[in-house]
């Protein structure tokens, strides 16, 4: 991130073809989080998942957040918090999962993963 600004290349897929599922996959994940005037200057607990398609959580980071506002504030201005996480994720097999994200045990949003295996290059 430059500036408050995230930066992608190749962002936004949701498939991967995968050669050998027993070797954890690397990604990054890019989130954020509007912060509403009144929640400003307060502890926040951000919670990342991945499930299965079944529901079974199979792994979860936790992160802790205060975002506060600059001096050129207008009043009653909410803030967006970006993240961008590299993670190493081990997946069962192939199969659908879900990355969910939340802050303080509110409205969590899911996005899917669909997972296949790859045919070994000729």
């Amino acid at each position: 991130m430059i500036n408050g600004k995230l930066y992608m290349m190749g962002g936004g897929w949701d498939r991967l073809n995968l050669l050998d599922v027993s070797q954890p996959v690397g990604f990054a994940l890019a989130i954020g989080v509007l912060i509403p005037w009144s929640a400003l200057y307060r502890d926040h607990r951000l919670r990342i998942a991945l499930e299965d398609e079944d529901g079974v959580q199979l792994t979860e980071l936790r992160a802790a957040m205060n975002i506060g506002a600059p001096a050129e504030v207008t009043i009653g201005q909410s803030f967006r918090a970006m993240f961008a996480l590299n993670v190493g994720w081990k997946l069962p097999g192939p199969g659908t999962y879900r990355v969910v994200a939340g802050v303080d045990d509110g409205d969590e949003k899911r996005v899917a993963l669909h997972v296949a295996l790859a045919q070994p290059p000729r």
